[in-house]
């Protein structure tokens, strides 16, 4: 067992064995930073300084402790690199390693496992809480039975714990589509594009203006939907639900920016990170969309179960992590999952070069001067990679490039699959990538060019001053030389919020440039100084929101914890039978010969105790749905009612007396379903017989 007193001895095997296996000697910084993580600090550590090597000798360093180590990763994409590249260290310490994804059998004895955070390791937590057999529980350590030391190490984990932790994540089931949804579509399509159908807020998003709901008004009274407009607010909200929605998919929603529509079926862009999310849009939005794109309109989603993202986190025991801008969130780290941030000095220091942000009078000028400065890096051959804002713009950069001649390779999240080739060859001479902020983390790039390293150029400003550090950071890494430009316009939609075109109003049209061969230093810091304000004030709104997300979901998620433990009773219950009477006790006395004769219907006891738990468990996600709707009802209640929204006590008390009437009725419930489930069984497995058992008549 790894204590203080042989902690030296250890990381001097580590050394040793990273070596050997690896072709990799840690660095001293290198050895700090596992240290801390180990013992439950996140770290500040600067990209290119192998946070990759610390997150595998810290996860080594818990199993020796007694951990269960999950290292959660920002994508699918790293989990699967982080992974296969530091396993062949795993396997020198004796450490079985496996990956949580689809397929996890492997999962089950491996002391270590890496995952993507949300989809892989959130998701499928979530997913245990509806789970009718043992044997399909993803996460078996974080039972209350397990008697296990959990460890969370979260790569990336500013944007892992704090970016994310905005919105719920949900397991849904499928509802199907009602018959108004072309109906409402061809309205919306022969409504048009309005100007003053939106506006954008202070954050720069758009929002419905009062023009719009007073239009849409008239057009539901006039295809005589409604009688009038108070029953849009009423009995017939819907309606205004659904026109909001189609609105959105035909006139606000652009292809290629906001979704990408891939394989038959509808992604949403996640603006932060530039990757792809499968169904990231609610079922109304998700099936107007598919209608403008003549696609098979999905079926809509209902939510059965959903939690924060910090009920998952704090399921584990210990949580530590890193990132090469946490100490700008260390607050914030401290504040919602009590782990303290130390910065990790680097192990050479930064020659790259910050030219800052160049700002161009309008878009056209500013794909101009960046195509001829990306033909000029062309032509000497230096190797380059071009961040833009989505993938249309992407597109358009790309085919700026074809036509002067100028190979250039993109990587968007439609391409995905090519990512880990296309990067492999991203550093090499003459390389030329334009991609969207997909690469902003995690990616490692290795460049040949050791005179003046990789070139990036990037288009638009990131939401916060984090993500455009991360983009940086792919240069200059490890003291290697580099150089990075921000280049922006006034067409920006940044500057079309009111904050911002106050500004683009009273100052950035004084900071205009043309040339990206002859900037002025003190104008590109003047125009970063003020983007970095922009930015501090969507910082500010996106914590009011998490903060927002957070208050309202505690009630819901203890009572998932309620949840999780009575499905474990069940899950593992020595006698089945014996709890099913427990569930009902008034009852058992008139069931009791149909339970004794679904036992001789299945062959015995042992089956029927199979079949008893998986009704009990099917019964209990019965129950549970039900009441989930009634949480999620009081939640949108409370959100859309000022008064209410300002007293979060009368939401805690709603979300208690809900669960009052809900512990009142579960065991019944639980007992008539399953009863249900077992004749239903007995009725498949009497079908089978080519005779009927005697005493059936």
């Amino acid at each position: 067992m790894l204590s203080q007193e042989n902690e030296v001895d250890f990381y001097a095997a580590m050394i040793l064995l990273s070596k050997r296996s690896l072709g990799l000697e840690p660095y001293k910084v290198q050895i700090m930073a596992a240290l801390s993580c180990s013992n439950g600090h996140v770290i500040d550590m600067k990209t290119g300084e192998g946070k990759t090597l610390v997150a595998a000798m810290s996860a080594v360093a818990l199993v020796k402790k007694g951990y269960v180590v999950n290292v959660a990763t920002a994508n699918k994409y790293l989990a699967d690199r982080d992974y296969f590249t530091m396993k062949p260290l795993y396997d020198a310490c004796g450490v079985d390693v496996a990956r949580l994804s689809g397929d996890s059998e492997g999962l089950k004895s491996a002391p270590v496992y890496y995952a993507h955070l949300t989809e892989e390791g959130c998701l499928s937590w979530l997913s245990d809480h509806l789970a009718s057999e043992a044997s399909s529980i993803s996460h078996p350590q974080l039972l209350e039975s397990a008697m296990t030391k959990t460890a969370l190490i979260v790569d990336e984990i500013d944007h892992s714990l704090i970016d994310s932790s905005s919105v719920n994540y949900s397991i849904v089931s499928n509802l199907e589509i009602g018959n108004f949804y072309q109906q409402i579509a061809e309205m919306c399509k022969s409504v048009g594009k309005r100007s003053e159908f939106t506006q954008f807020d202070k954050n720069g998003d758009q929002e419905f203006t009062e023009e719009f709901y007073k239009s849409a008004e008239k057009i539901l009274i006039e295809a005589g939907l409604v009688s009038n407009s108070a029953d849009l607010y009423g009995d017939a909200y819907e309606l205004m639900i659904h026109f909001r929605a189609a609105y959105m998919a035909f006139h606000i929603l652009e292809e290629s920016k906001d979704y990408v529509v891939k394989s038959g079926r509808i992604h949403r862009v996640d603006k932060k990170s530039g990757r792809l999310i499968e169904g990231g849009f609610l079922g109304t939005v998700a099936a107007y969309l598919s209608d403008k794109h003549c696609l098979e309109i999905p079926c809509s989603n209902l939510e059965v179960v959903s939690c924060a993202l910090q009920h998952y986190v704090k399921s584990f025991d210990l949580l530590s992590g890193m990132s090469g801008t946490a100490i700008l969130n260390a607050l914030e780290l401290k504040h919602s999952y009590g782990v303290s941030t130390l910065e990790i000095p680097r192990h050479q220091p930064t020659q790259r070069i910050d030219h800052g942000h160049i700002l161009f009078p309008s878009d056209a000028s500013l794909k101009h001067n960046v195509t001829q400065f990306l033909e000029k890096a062309s032509r000497d051959q230096r190797p380059t990679l071009v961040v833009c804002a989505n993938e249309a713009q992407a597109k358009i950069i790309a085919d700026k490039l074809t036509q002067q001649s100028i190979r250039a390779t993109l990587l968007t999240p439609s391409n995905v699959e090519e990512e880990a080739e296309i990067l492999s060859h991203a550093g090499k001479l003459g390389s030329m990538i334009v991609t969207t902020r997909m690469c902003g983390r995690g990616t490692d790039i290795v460049c040949e060019d050791k005179a003046r390293g990789l070139l990036i150029v990037v288009i638009g400003m990131g939401l916060t001053q984090n993500d455009d550090q991360q983009v940086i950071g792919r240069t200059g890494r490890q003291g290697a030389k580099g150089d990075s430009y921000f280049c922006i316009s006034l067409d920006d939609e940044q500057f079309q919020s009111r904050s911002g075109a106050t500004l683009a109003n009273s100052l950035l049209a004084n900071l205009v440039q043309e040339d990206m061969e002859h900037i002025t230093p003190h104008i590109s810091s003047a125009t970063t100084r003020l983007i970095e304000k922009l930015q501090k004030q969507a910082l500010s709104a996106m914590r009011e929101r998490r903060k927002r997300v957070s208050i309202y979901n505690n009630p819901i998620d203890s009572q998932l914890k309620l949840l999780m433990k009575k499905r474990e009773n069940i899950l593992f219950t020595a006698d089945p039978k014996a709890m099913l009477h427990q569930m009902a006790p008034a009852k058992v006395d008139s069931y009791q010969k149909l339970i004794d004769h679904y036992a001789f219907v299945f062959g015995g006891s042992e089956v029927l105790s199979y079949f008893i738990r998986k009704g009990m468990a099917e019964g209990l996600t019965k129950a549970w749905n039900r009441h989930h709707m009634s949480l999620m009802n009081i939640k949108m209640d409370t959100a859309s009612n000022a008064q209410a929204a300002s007293n979060i006590n009368n939401f805690k008390k709603s979300c208690f007396e809900a669960f009052s009437q809900f512990a009142k009725t579960v065991n019944i419930d639980i007992f008539d379903y399953t009863l249900s489930y077992l004749n239903k069984e007995a009725t498949k497995r009497m079908a089978q017989n080519t005779y009927l058992p005697s005493g059936i008549g």
